[in-house]
This record gives structure tokens, C-alpha cells and sequence, in this order.
């Protein structure tokens, strides 16, 4: 990539003053057409927590996490396909979401405000749908637990220890890109097209959390949730999973 490229020159630009203060990408639901096999497989196979069930959820964490949960498997409808449901951030402070309802509504996007309680553990929360049709949820409030990274005698599966990232596949990506940027997202990493004179980002990592990436951007069809990934302890989990 020539360094005054196009691709090159968003990539390099800043992020934004972050309009509300957004900490890490938090949790995923996924409308699921098996509730229970899909129980089976987070929790007895890649060892996850159940930390609450309802008639038609359940509600899992990892061994290292403290908040109630980041993860949902939610029973879709009847004749519907598994999908991704909503793509979950914890911002600050609970004015942050104040904050968050005014910057997408002056952007003219979707949003809905879903009261404290609707799923256990979790305060107030403000859902927005995105320009380009990716399901947020922004929240802030949510019961904390113990930890359970030493409880070895409980350990199975994987064990998945604590959510990590979302990739994203989108058909538009140098445009999801600076609306991220627009959110304060930095950006660790990118990759693009070989053709100088048509150049373009076809993936991005951006990050709030100082690691790598809360949110992979890749081009494919989309709006699509590629996956949700967790960390484990060490090499061998990868090999236990």
C-alpha cells in the first residue's frame, strides 16, 4: 500500500472525540433454532457459565467475567433462521447513554430505549440500529458475580474465559469504517486492495480496550455477524475446544 493512498489516509486519520464514551464491545445475542442443543454446546462443550434462563433464553458468561453475562442464546420463531439478534457495548457511566440517545438521534438513526430488568442482570440499556443495519445495544448497568478463573474443580470444556471481539462482515467497509471512527474507535490494523489506482480497505481492527480490537471489519455480504470470539487461558484450550 502506497502511504499516500487513499486507503492509506483513512486509515491514518483519528478518531473522533468520542460523542459518548464507549469501553469495549460487551456481549452478543443469537436467535438460535435449537435453544437447548445451543445450551449444550456454550456450556457443556466450551464450558461456559449459565448465569440465568428465562422461558426462552439462556444467559451464559465465562469463567474470568464478573457481569451476568456476555452471551444470549434467545429460541428464534418459529420458521426463522439463526441469526445474530443484537451486538452489545458497555459504555462508562450511565449518562453515557443519555449522550449515545442524542448523538444517533441526531443522526437520524433508529433508536429504542429497553427498560431495566427486560433481561436479567442488565440495567436500562439504548438499542440503535446502525446505517448500515447492524443491531447495537449500548448499556452500562449489569449484576456482577465473582469470578470463577480459580474455581478449577468446576472447570469443563474449553474453558472460555471472557468475551473478547466481533467481526463484522460488510459490503461497504471504508464507510463502516469512519462510522466507527465517529464512535472514537482507533484503528490497530488494516488490510486493502493491490490496485494503486483503485485502492480500498477491505478489512479493519478498531479498538476502545487497549488490546488489539473490539470490532474486525471484513468485506463480505452483509450486514453479517462473522463471529464472536472469546479468549482461553492458553494453547491447549484452543486444542480442548
Amino acid at each position: 500500500m502506497s502511504a499516500d493512498s487513499s486507503a492509506a489516509r483513512l486509515a491514518q486519520t483519528p478518531p473522533a472525540t468520542s460523542p459518548f464514551d464507549i469501553v469495549r464491545a460487551a456481549f452478543v445475542e443469537l436467535a438460535v433454532t435449537d435453544l437447548a442443543a445451543s445450551e449444550r454446546f456454550y456450556a457443556d462443550l466450551l464450558g461456559m457459565i449459565v448465569s440465568a434462563r428465562s422461558d426462552d433464553a439462556v444467559f451464559l458468561r465465562g469463567w474470568e467475567e464478573r457481569g451476568h453475562h456476555s452471551l444470549i442464546l434467545r429460541r428464534s420463531a418459529p420458521g426463522r433462521p439463526a441469526t445474530a439478534s443484537r451486538l452489545g457495548f458497555r459504555v462508562r457511566s450511565e449518562a453515557e447513554l443519555d449522550r449515545a440517545a442524542e448523538h444517533f438521534s441526531g443522526q437520524g438513526l433508529t433508536t429504542r430505549w429497553i427498560q431495566a430488568g427486560s433481561d436479567p442482570g442488565m440495567g436500562r440499556s439504548l438499542r440503535v440500529w446502525d446505517p448500515f443495519g447492524y443491531p447495537l445495544e449500548f448499556f452500562y448497568a449489569i449484576e456482577q458475580f465473582e469470578t470463577q478463573h480459580q474455581r478449577f474443580d468446576l472447570h469443563r470444556g474449553a474453558p472460555l474465559l471472557r468475551f473478547d471481539h466481533l467481526n463484522l462482515h460488510s459490503p461497504r467497509v471504508e464507510d463502516t469504517f469512519r462510522f466507527w471512527l465517529g464512535l472514537g474507535f482507533r484503528c490497530s490494523e488494516y488490510i486493502s486492495t493491490d490496485d494503486a489506482a483503485t485502492e480500498q480497505i477491505t478489512g479493519a481492527w478498531m479498538l476502545r480496550k487497549p488490546t488489539v480490537h473490539d470490532v474486525a471489519l471484513t468485506a463480505g455480504t452483509g450486514p453479517r455477524l462473522h463471529h464472536c470470539a472469546y479468549w482461553v487461558a492458553e494453547p491447549g484450550g484452543v486444542m480442548r475446544a
